[in-house]
This record gives structure tokens, sequence and C-alpha cells, in this order.
């Protein structure tokens, strides 16, 4: 027997208060009253029902930026001071959510039984539904390609182009995941020299 245990509805959600709660509770009030008097697009009922569902909503919204704004900021500052490790532990932290495993697939539990049951999934999927039309098609691209000829623009990419090219690329930029900067492409060459 299995056992889930029931949450309030502010539990996750740290902007959650009594003000939401009241709020939430009227919107539901007046939605079944709409509904209990048939549903009607118009009248005081049917105004008093999107009132207080705006309100909710508006709330909502509300609560939330203002819950999520200091984790923009933080995300921010560690973008602009370039760091890269704060950065990443403040959005796993923050931002993504935990991922969920499988523990049943297609009734298997095992690690080794579901990688082989994904591995025979995508084997029949990337089989060919026609092996004398896949014949067809891979000989007629092996024919094309052993015929094909590039065509060259009359640019031959040379030493002198490359070394060009970096000269005119902006130094100071954001460097990536790999912290390799501008600077360090473009004076590569001249640090092997020396």
């Amino acid at each position: 027997m299995s056992i889930v245990h029931r949450l309030s509805d502010g539990f996750l959600k740290s902007f959650w208060d009594d003000e939401m709660a009241e709020l939430k509770s009227k919107s539901i009030e007046t939605h079944q009253l709409w509904v209990t008097c048939g549903r009607s697009r118009q009248g005081p009922i049917y105004l008093s029902r999107c009132r207080a569902r705006a309100e909710y909503r508006r709330a909502l919204r509300c609560k939330r930026e203002v819950a999520e704004a200091p984790i923009s900021n933080d995300l921010h500052q560690q973008l602009l001071a370039k760091d890269h490790t704060s950065f990443w532990m403040t959005w796993k932290n923050k931002v993504s959510s935990k991922r969920l495993v499988a523990e049943v697939v297609d009734g298997y539990t095992q690690p080794a039984d579901i990688a082989n049951a994904f591995a025979v999934n995508f084997g029949n999927a990337c089989t060919p539904n026609s092996i004398a039309r896949n014949d067809k098609l891979k000989a007629e691209f092996e024919t094309r390609l052993s015929h094909h000829c590039p065509v060259i623009s009359g640019k031959v990419i040379s030493v002198d182009l490359v070394d060009k090219c970096l000269s005119v690329m902006k130094l100071g930029k954001s460097d990536g995941i790999d912290n390799i900067q501008t600077k360090h492409v473009r004076y590569a060459c001249q640090l092997h020299q020396y």
C-alpha cells in the first residue's frame, strides 16, 4: 500500500501567504456559484467571478515576480562577474528542477534490462522500412557523392586570411564555458614564435 502525503497549496511556493489563500478561496467560491447558477456570460454573478479570478491571478503574478527577482539579480551579477561556477550552482539550486528517474520502464526494473529495452526500441526505430528502397537510395547517394565536386568560390583559406580575420575580432568579450577568450586565439601564434 502506497501513501501519498497531501501538501498545502503554498508548501512549495515561498511567496504563498494568507492573502493568496484567501484570494484563491474567493475565486473558487465565485466560480462554483457561477457554475451552480447556469454559467451565464453576463450579470452580477459572472462579473463577480471574473473580478475574483482576475484579482487572484494578478496577485499570484506579482508575488511570483517579487519572489523570483533576487534569483534573476544574482544570476545577472554572476554573469557580469564571469563567475561561471556560481552562476551554474545558483541555476541548478534555484531554477532547474530535479530530474526524476523512472523506476519501472515497460515492466523492467533493473538498469541493464531498461537499457536493453531502449536499445531494442531505438534499434527498431532506426531500421529501414524497406530494405530494397534503402539500398536504392544508398546507391544513388554514393553515385552522387563520387561525382561531387565542391565549388570553390575563389577564396582560399590561408594563414594570412586566418590572421586577418583574427586581427579584427573584438577583445574583451565574454569567454565561453571552456574559458577560451578572443585574445587566446588571436595571440596563440605569436606565443609559439618566442
